[in-house]
């Protein structure tokens, strides 16, 4: 199970059952099924939110992401959510804001891990 480490906890999502990540587009990381454990950075490190699963995958350029997607997932407008986007990815090699991939990715916390 990989991590996945959210750095600002947008919207307070991560306190909900079902949560949403905007992310460069990752085939094999983000596909249906996928498990990972959850955190967020704070200050001191990491604190382990919950152990999560892919329910569903959707890819998008950063300009035709869904105005209520970008709500949801960051508690901004799109035009904020593109500008966070920017931000976030400012130094990948290769990231342009028209032409890259992104992944809306939507997880489940899992309650009960056997």
């Amino acid at each position: 199970m990989e991590d996945l480490i959210f750095s600002t906890h947008w919207n307070n999502k991560l306190g909900c059952d079902y949560f949403s990540t905007i992310r460069l587009h990752n085939a094999k990381r983000f596909k249906v099924g996928n498990y990972f454990k959850i955190y967020i950075k704070e200050k001191g490190g990491l604190r382990h939110i919950a152990p999560a699963r892919v329910v569903s995958v959707a890819h998008y350029r950063a300009l035709d992401l869904p105005e209520h997607a970008c709500y949801l997932d960051t508690g901004y407008d799109k035009e904020c959510t593109i500008n966070i986007i920017k931000n976030m990815y400012k130094n990948t090699q290769g990231f342009t804001i028209e032409k890259s991939v992104l992944d809306l990715v939507v997880l489940k916390k899992i309650r009960q891990w056997f």
